[in-house]
């Protein structure tokens, strides 16, 4: 995907949280580089998360997590925030409900989400059926409610 059309997408449509899925890590991983050259700010969730984590005892994570992403994503405001290497947040240990944070975030901060997974059938999925980490929501006429979440796949590089 070329940066214009990033650009566009992230800038055509009213969302409060967009996010922006592809079932490949590589063309997350392109897309992240595009970001950065369209000069959008970023927030690095995993590696800024996995370093707090280290200092806090197993049965706080969850809370802790919560509570850090809202205020780190707050922080960064107004938006839009394009949030990337979000794995951590779905280790199961931690057991919160990625989405959900998500749009609790949005309420506050304009949100682009890289989605490591695809949506179909109003489905979104995280991961695939094999992978530990797997999950999926039935999503419902979230573009119609409060905060509004759009949904988008990430389109594949023709011929690539």
């Amino acid at each position: 995907m070329a940066i214009n059309e990033l650009t566009t997408m992230i800038q055509s449509c009213q969302y409060d949280c967009l996010i922006l899925s592809h079932p490949e890590y590589q063309v997350l991983e392109a897309t992240i580089q595009q970001v950065n050259q369209a000069g959008y700010v970023s927030a690095e969730i995993g590696l800024e998360l996995s370093k707090l984590l280290m200092s806090v005892p197993m049965n706080e994570r969850s809370r802790f997590t919560e509570k850090w992403v809202l205020e780190y994503l707050n922080s960064l405001q107004p938006g839009p925030v394009i949030c990337v290497h979000s794995d951590l947040l779905f280790e199961p240990t931690l057991n919160i409900d990625p989405l959900a944070l998500f749009r609790l975030a949005a309420r506050i901060t304009q949100l682009v989400i890289l989605w490591l997974g695809d949506f179909t059938n109003d489905v979104l999925f995280y991961a695939t059926p094999a992978h530990q980490h797997y999950r999926a929501w039935r999503i419902l006429d979230f573009a119609t409610h409060q905060p509004k979440v759009v949904i988008k796949r990430i389109p594949s590089n023709k011929g690539a």
